[in-house]
């Protein structure tokens, strides 16, 4: 028999064997697996193991009656020092981990953000902010520890953000476009409906605005990882108003109309003394005659005026001179007829637009009795829009509102 006086331990583990065996043994002849020496004679040897395993011993003593052996099978347990090792997986900001190592029985991760964990194989981590991190594991057993690590370069996609000087203003104006978007970003790519300029890829461009209407904006930021849009729809380029306007005479009532967008406010001068700030008003004249009506209109960008001039004649002759009218075809292309059935008279037509401005005009045409018409081509001189036809008889007026298209 023997003992030892120790069992297991860390590579390189000495021990130092104890002969047990009866009195009358007069030889020693002992076998050690994995030792240093791996054979000995003498009854009490020390052996050195150098590599981690489990090893056998065996004694055989003997004098001279005979011999006995004793085996130990797995009797000495060596360990040796841990070898920490780790794979990686990076999705975005996620990095998940297998861990590799052998011959520990303790870890801790460091995953370089503040963040530790003793498990063997953590959870997925996910990190808070991009960024360079090392990550490192530690790998201990009850001999030594080791230690590995690598380096991860977190970069996820960016988010868009920005913000603008004015969103509204009269044309042309110009916008100052600030980046807010996070800070990870490495290109950006601007779209500007109506814009000039109409696109570009500088974090904060400044963008004119030279046509009225509402326009969109959209940007595009990007990175390694990815990218990610925003958009912004609601640039207004605002521009003069429009001041033209449209009538009905009935009698010395005249009810008029005026534009009815891109205005802010309306001041009628009815040519007589009397105003209104209505956008539609309805006037009664005390008396005929000709009057001079304006029309001023004003938005944040300023102010316009027009002026169209009114006739009025209430007699039953009046009356009877507009129902002797015909204008056909309306809407037309620039050409139409004008078709007459009553007494013969001289008259004058006058094209005007709706700004008041006379685009032309025929004088001194003369019908005969009965039914008269005329075609006027005018298609040449009219571009698309809205005009007014005067025919007028010394005193005598009727109006046609015409639509070119």
């Amino acid at each position: 028999g023997f003992s030892a006086d120790a069992t297991g331990g860390c590579a390189p583990f000495t021990v130092q064997f104890t002969d047990q065996s009866s009195e009358n043994t007069t030889a020693w002849s002992w076998t050690f697996e994995g030792g240093d020496p791996a054979t000995s004679n003498d009854p009490n040897p020390t052996v050195t193991y150098l590599n981690p395993g489990t090893y056998g011993v065996t004694l055989t003593v003997s004098n001279s009656a005979g011999s006995d052996e004793l085996v130990q099978e797995g009797f000495i347990q060596v360990d040796g020092a841990p070898s920490a090792a780790f794979s990686e997986s990076l999705n975005l900001d996620t990095l998940s981990v297998t861990n590799n190592s052998s011959g520990a029985n303790t870890y801790l991760w460091d995953f370089g953000d503040g963040s530790t964990d003793d498990a063997a194989n953590p959870a997925p981590h996910v990190y808070a902010q991009d960024g360079t991190y090392t990550v490192m594991l530690i790998a201990t057993n009850d001999c030594s520890s080791d230690t590995t690590m690598t380096t991860i370069n977190v970069v996820t996609p960016p988010t868009a953000g920005f913000s603008l000087d004015t969103a509204s203003g009269c044309v042309p104006f110009t916008v100052q476009f600030t980046d807010q978007s996070s800070e990870n970003t490495t290109s950006w790519s601007w779209t500007f409906e109506g814009g000039d300029p109409a696109t570009s890829n500088d974090p904060n461009p400044s963008v004119t605005y030279f046509n009225p209407g509402a326009y969109g904006v959209t940007l595009i930021v990007s990175n390694s990882a990815g990218s990610n849009d925003i958009s912004f729809d609601f640039i207004l380029a605002l521009d003069l108003p429009q001041a033209d306007f449209t009538y009905v005479q009935n009698g010395l009532e005249v009810s008029f109309e005026g534009p009815a967008s891109n205005v802010s406010s309306y001041a009628w001068d009815f040519g007589d003394g009397s105003t209104s700030t209505l956008s539609n008003p309805v006037h009664t004249y005390a008396e005929e005659g000709e009057y001079t009506v304006t029309l001023t209109v004003s938005n944040a960008c300023g102010e316009v005026s027009s002026q169209q001039t009114l006739m009025l004649v209430t007699a039953t002759t009046e009356q009877d001179f507009q129902h002797a009218w015909l204008l056909y075809p309306n809407p037309n292309d620039g050409q139409f007829t004008l078709q007459y059935e009553g007494e013969p008279i001289v008259f004058d037509v006058q094209v005007f637009d709706m700004l008041g401005r006379e685009v032309k005009a025929f004088r001194q045409m003369q019908t005969g009795n009965g039914k008269w018409n005329r075609i006027f081509d005018l298609r040449k001189k009219l571009s698309a829009g809205t005009y007014l036809v005067k025919v007028s008889a010394e005193k005598q007026t009727v109006h046609f509102v015409i639509t070119v298209n």
